[in-house]
């Protein structure tokens, strides 16, 4: 058992390992049901993993929205120019 490997001092010392094991060990990689079954550690990666991809695709779709905008400007042509303002005010929403 992983508490014989510590001198014990007292009731306090005692409650001080305990707590360090349950909140640096046992919740981060214990399995929790609200986290789909996976450890905290393992939810939280997978978590950021998301929140990355999804940043990324919008900086894309921006920069595809913006090189779009740049290629109707470069065509001076009215009826297109408005119809990307029309859709810029949608995208921003």
């Amino acid at each position: 058992m992983w508490i014989n490997r510590f001198k014990i001092y007292d009731y306090h010392h005692t409650c001080k390992l305990v707590f360090e094991y349950i909140w640096t060990f046992y919740n981060t990689v214990k399995i929790h049901s609200h986290c789909g079954y996976l450890s905290p550690n393992a939810y939280e990666q997978q978590y950021t993993k998301k929140i990355v991809t999804v940043q990324t695709i919008h900086v894309v779709s921006r920069l595809i929205h913006q090189l779009y905008l740049n290629w109707c400007i470069s065509r001076e042509s009215d009826n297109t120019l408005k119809n990307v303002e029309a859709s810029l005010v949608f995208f921003n929403k």
